[in-house]
């Protein structure tokens, strides 16, 4: 139970970097750029469904 906790954590910390990402920097001008953003989405995202998933 403290170890699915400890990744719900983590993985909303990861979509808090995500947001914040644009809000410091703005929009990404590069391809490599738009894709590290769009997996610091959609990892965390993928990880949080499967684990409400197996509650």
């Amino acid at each position: 139970m403290i170890l699915r906790l400890i990744a719900i954590v983590l993985n909303v910390l990861l979509l808090i970097m995500f947001g914040t990402y644009f809000i410091g920097h703005g929009l990404p001008n590069n391809l490599i750029l738009w894709s590290s953003a769009t997996l610091w989405l959609f990892a965390p995202l993928v990880t949080l469904l499967y684990i409400r998933k197996t509650i």
